[in-house]
C-alpha cells in the first residue's frame, strides 16, 4: 500500500524546493554577477557626476541629483527585474515539481 501524501504536506515541501531550485539556478546562471554589474554602473554614474561637477560643468546639487537618479533607476529597474524573474523561475520549478516527485516515487 502506497503512503498517502496530503496536499498540505506536499505544498509545505514543494514550495521551499521550488524556491531554492529557482534561487540556485539563477545564481548558477550569473545573477550575482548581474547585480554586481548594476552596482558598478551606479558607481560609474556617481563618479561621472562628480567629475562633471569638479570641471564646473554642473553644480553639486546637479551631481547629487544625478547620483540619486542612478540609484533609483538601479533599484526600480534592476531589483524589480530580478524579483520578476525569480518569481517566474519559482513558478516554473513549482509547476514541474509534481511530475518530478511522481517520477521519483515510481523509481523507488
Amino acid at each position: 500500500m502506497e503512503p498517502t501524501v496530503t496536499l498540505g504536506s506536499y505544498y509545505g515541501a514543494a514550495i521551499p524546493r521550488a524556491f531554492w531550485a529557482a534561487w540556485d539556478w539563477a545564481f548558477g546562471q550569473g545573477l550575482a554577477l548581474t547585480v554586481l554589474l548594476g552596482c558598478g554602473a551606479v558607481a560609474c554614474a556617481a563618479l561621472y557626476a562628480v567629475i562633471r561637477t569638479l570641471r564646473r560643468s554642473h553644480s553639486w546639487a546637479d551631481a547629487i541629483n544625478s547620483i540619486r537618479h542612478a540609484i533609483a533607476d538601479f533599484l526600480i529597474g534592476g531589483i524589480g527585474a530580478i524579483v520578476i524573474v525569480l518569481m517566474g523561475l519559482f513558478l516554473w520549478f513549482f509547476i514541474n515539481d509534481a511530475p518530478k516527485q511522481l517520477n521519483e516515487s515510481h523509481l523507488k
